[in-house]
């Protein structure tokens, strides 16, 4: 592991489209603290620039699956949810 965090994961920072830390940091924190983006929301970003997510991200029985899952996952009794299955 040492070797891999010492050696290979700093080559990563080669390939395009992979930012270091201090970029991903930057452009982070932009989202957060930007007042340009108050009130922006269901918005996928990468890096600085807002871009539509993939087709599937959009379905919408998919989506409930994955919260239903994360849910059962960490144990979540039904009134501790904002959503609930449809009987």
């Amino acid at each position: 592991m040492k070797f891999l965090w010492n050696f290979a994961l700093p080559v990563l920072r080669f390939i395009p489209g992979v930012n270091g830390v201090g970029k991903s940091g930057a452009d982070l924190a932009r989202l957060v603290l930007d007042p340009q983006l108050d009130g922006v929301s269901e918005k996928y970003f990468v890096g600085r620039k807002a871009v539509p997510s993939s087709k599937e991200s959009y379905d919408e029985r998919k989506a409930a699956e994955l919260w239903e899952s994360s849910v059962s996952m960490v144990h979540l009794k039904p009134d501790e949810t904002i959503l609930h299955k449809s009987a």
